[in-house]
């Protein structure tokens, strides 16, 4: 379900069973295959600077660099169900968080 997001000559996707793809663009090989969790993803991650933010169905946001090397710089829990792909306005992340919406900012 979620959409892939290209970066710099690659494209990262995400399965719906929480695996991590990151492929060259130009020739398609894969560079690396990580699990993010268990959780079912749905929704879409988004880039925001030099990292892929990826939302898990239980509320986690994987936040991945976005490079040719796996590496998780933190993961929130929100601690609610994200079934929404995330936002970004400005500088503001927005996540709607079960019934709720959120707006992450740096200020």
């Amino acid at each position: 379900v979620p959409s892939p997001i290209a970066q710099d000559g690659l494209f990262f996707c995400v399965s719906d069973e929480g695996w991590m793809t990151c492929v060259e663009a130009e020739t398609g090989k894969r560079v690396w295959k990580e699990r993010l969790s268990r959780e079912q993803h749905w929704a879409s991650p988004v880039l925001a600077r030099g990292h892929i933010l990826v939302a898990d169905k239980a509320g986690k946001v994987h936040v991945v660099q976005a490079g040719r090397a796996f590496q998780v710089a933190r993961v929130i829990d929100m601690g609610g169900p994200i079934f929404a792909s995330p936002a970004i306005a400005g500088d503001d992340l927005l996540l709607r968080v079960g019934g709720k919406l959120y707006c992450l900012a740096e200020r």
